[in-house]
């Protein structure tokens, strides 16, 4: 069964390193697409839906967001490490063009 497509705004593909801030926590992940409402990363750290985060892109000093995780899927394993696939919808629009 082939379900309609939910996503308001395109994604672009990246490979960007960024850090999740939760609490006083960082965690490190690597974005692996982006659209103006959020992004989705790869982290070897569950990070539960509902969950208010801050995302840094660790190469632009000044650059961050805030939003919320929407939905963790098992992604995969990478060097022996169980990787999960967590999409973050942001609070504001993401300028792709701030982060590329």
């Amino acid at each position: 069964m082939i379900t309609p497509e939910r996503r308001l705004y395109s994604r672009q593909e990246a490979q960007i390193e960024v850090t999740v801030h939760k609490n006083d926590e960082k965690i490190p992940a690597t974005m692996i697409d982006m659209s103006k409402g959020g992004i989705a990363i790869i982290s070897d750290r569950d990070i539960p839906p509902g969950t208010e985060v801050k995302i840094t892109v660790n190469f632009i000093d000044d650059y961050f967001f805030r939003g919320t995780v929407k939905w963790v899927q098992l992604h995969d394993e990478i060097d022996k490490k169980t990787m999960y696939r967590i999409g973050i919808a942001a609070d504001r629009l993401i300028a792709t063009e701030d982060i590329l």
